[in-house]
């Protein structure tokens, strides 16, 4: 036998052991599948118990919104507790009504997620990873979702947006007009501890009467068009509510989660 038939013979004794103790550790046995399979179904239940506890608390927010709002000023008082928590900061975390609704509705509906998929920069990044619990597949997305729970008790006053008319712009294709967008609505300021609302006031938003936008090859004139068509109606949406909630709360400013588009 030569060296290297020596060589592949010892390997090959040496390599069957090591595959067989590999192949042990790597491939549970039924029963072990079965078990691991019901911990994570009870991780999971129980993690969808806890978040729906805080949706329960959402949902009596948004129950304490009245109909008819009138604006009404912030108490220095209320501010100036909030201002002393260091998550704060002045910044709201946002939430539009519509997501309230959405996220606290009796079942999953798949089309009015896809309704709400436009408005999604409204949510702060502290709520962006929430969503309904029938559509959380698992214990990591679960895991996501209480992340940004945490972060929302963690805030003593939060905006919610009330929409009274709204919609996106609109740059129709091969044209150089574009429809725009429009929002008339509030901005309610809530307390987290009790659930109501301590202040509010009404402000609007539409589009700039001309936008100008580069054109380019990469992206196509089209896209650019409605890029920048969208950023500046969000650009004047963030300014239009800031100065309206300096109207009854100084320091006061929305955290929209214009990131995530």
């Amino acid at each position: 036998m030569t060296h290297t038939a020596r060589a592949a013979v010892v390997g090959a004794l040496i390599l069957t052991p090591l595959l067989t103790a590999l192949s042990g550790c790597c491939c549970p046995s039924e029963e072990e599948m079965a078990k691991m399979k019901e911990q994570q179904e009870a991780k999971l239940a129980a993690q969808k118990d806890e978040i729906k506890s805080y949706y329960k608390k959402l949902k009596k927010i948004k129950k304490n919104i009245p109909d008819d709002l009138k604006q009404k000023k912030c108490s220095s008082k209320a501010i100036a507790s909030a201002q002393k928590d260091a998550a704060f900061g002045g910044r709201l975390m946002t939430l539009d009504v519509e997501s309230l609704d959405y996220l606290t509705a009796s079942t999953f509906d798949e089309g009015r997620k896809r309704e709400l998929e436009p408005w999604k920069w409204i949510r702060s990044r502290e709520v962006a990873e929430l969503r309904h619990v029938d559509d959380i597949p698992d214990a990591t997305i679960a895991g996501f979702v209480l992340d940004d729970i945490e972060k929302a008790k963690k805030q003593p006053l939060f905006g919610v947006i009330v929409s009274e008319r709204r919609s996106m712009p609109v740059v129709p294709e091969g044209t150089s007009d574009f429809t725009v967008g429009h929002y008339d609505g509030w901005i309610v300021v809530v307390a987290q501890k009790t659930g109501k609302p301590v202040c509010q006031v009404a402000f609007s938003a539409t589009n700039s009467d001309t936008i100008a936008y580069k054109k380019g090859k990469l992206m196509g004139d089209q896209y650019n068009a409605e890029e920048a068509t969208r950023d500046d109606f969000l650009e004047n949406f963030e300014k239009s509510a800031n100065g309206a909630l300096d109207k009854i709360g100084k320091g006061l400013r929305v955290n929209l989660g214009l990131f995530q588009l």
